[in-house]
């Protein structure tokens, strides 16, 4: 990452912030979550304003985030059959399979197009 030399390192989706912050400040200034909970909690909405507000680009994220919930609700609308139905939130890679639930994070997007976790 250092020789990259970044103006500022966005540190919006880690498990371990406190290590990495150490790791990572004296290289550029570092713009995070304010605890570690909301590793777990923040939606990508507030996660990309966080990081508009540390880049100056406010307006561009609010763009962007009215744009991309349009087209989920556009989606959802043309899409009724998936009211209802259930997902499940998994990870493959070659070696495992993780089952994964991050509460309201993403992948709240399927909950936008009508779909509900599994209950199990």
């Amino acid at each position: 990452i250092a020789a990259e030399e970044p103006d500022v390192i966005l540190g919006m989706n880690t498990w371990d912030m406190d290590t990495d912050h150490a790791k990572l400040s004296p290289i550029a200034p570092v713009v995070t979550f304010a605890d570690k909970k909301q590793s777990d909690t923040l939606t990508w909405q507030e996660r990309l304003k966080t990081a508009a507000k540390a880049l100056g680009l406010t307006e561009k994220a609010d763009a962007v985030i009215a744009a991309n919930e349009k087209a989920v609700t556009d989606a959802a609308a043309a899409h009724p059959e998936f009211e209802g139905r259930t997902y499940t939130y998994s990870v493959v890679h070659p070696e495992q399979i993780t089952y994964m639930s991050y509460a309201d994070q993403d992948p709240g997007v399927f909950e936008a197009l009508g779909l509900r976790k599994h209950p199990r």
